[in-house]
This record gives structure tokens, sequence and C-alpha cells, in this order.
């Protein structure tokens, strides 16, 4: 009878100490997770604070070609600001980043000396966000496949318990 009973309550805490073990695994990843998307949502909503402090939306049509408009600079500045900030929550992206600023800096130079067209930036720079984009799509899919990698790690300790219940 006290067998039983110990051997229940043996079984009782392999269970928890797994199921806490996993959790608490699948909360750091979780954590991580949320505190990327939240760093996301941090860095659009600094780009559209940079558009209302500076007055300048580089969306708008028009904007000329082999020069900068009016409050693009200090838009600009705000606007590696935040990157630069995203890029420091965000460890696995931040050198694309850091890339994306420099020639950017380096381009709006050269805009504003009148040898690079706006379209020549242009064209780069979504070279760049193109590898920002692949490389943040890789954490995300290798982030999925870590949480799948838990569960399964999850299922075999459960089953791997059962035995004590043999």
């Amino acid at each position: 009878m006290i067998s039983k009973n110990l051997r229940g309550l043996a079984l009782a805490a392999v269970m928890i100490v797994a199921v806490a073990a996993c959790e608490s695994q699948s909360t750091a990843t979780g954590a991580s997770s949320d505190s990327i998307a939240t760093a996301r949502d941090a860095f659009i909503a600094d780009l559209k604070q940079c558009s209302q402090t500076h007055g300048f939306d580089p969306n708008t049509a028009g904007l000329p070609e082999n020069a900068l408009a009016p409050n693009e600079l200090p838009w600009r500045q705000c606007a590696y600001d935040a990157a630069r900030k995203y890029g420091q929550t965000h460890q696995g992206v931040s050198s694309l980043y850091d890339q994306l600023i420099a020639e950017d800096i380096q381009m709006t130079t050269a805009i504003q000396q009148g040898t690079m067209t706006r379209s020549q930036r242009r064209t780069r720079v979504e070279q760049l966000l193109e590898q920002i984009k692949t490389a943040e799509e890789a954490q995300i899919k290798s982030a999925t496949a870590d949480q799948a990698r838990q569960q399964e790690q999850l299922r075999n300790v459960v089953e791997g318990a059962r035995g004590f219940a043999r």
C-alpha cells in the first residue's frame, strides 16, 4: 500500500517537474517572441512619431529626385534612432539595420550633393530591406520550429513518466 502511494507521489512529482520545465522553456520562448512583437510595434509607432514631429512623410508623392525635401533630414535622423532602438532589442537583425542606416546616410549625402537620385537610393534600400525581411522570416520560422520541438519534448517526457504508473 505504501509502495503504491509512493509510486503515485513519484509520478505526480515527475509530471509536475516535467510540465514546469517545459512551460518554463515555452514561456521563455514566448516572452522572447512577445518582446520582439512589442519592439516591432514600437518601431512602427516611432516612425509615425518621426513623421508627426518633423512634418515629413517619406511616402509623399512628388518628392524631388535630386534633392532633399523640407524636414527630410531631421525625419531621417529620427528614423535612424528608431531603427537603432529596434535593432538593440532584436539582436538577430541589428547588424542589418546598422548597415541600412550607414548606407542610407551615405546615399542621402550623395543626393544632397547631386550625385545620386532617390530612385537609385530606393533600389538599394529595397535590396537591404529584402535582406532584413529574409532574416526576420528565418527567425520566425526557427522560433516556430523550436516551439514544435519543445511540444514534442513535453509529449516524450509525459509518455516516459507514464512508466511510473505501470
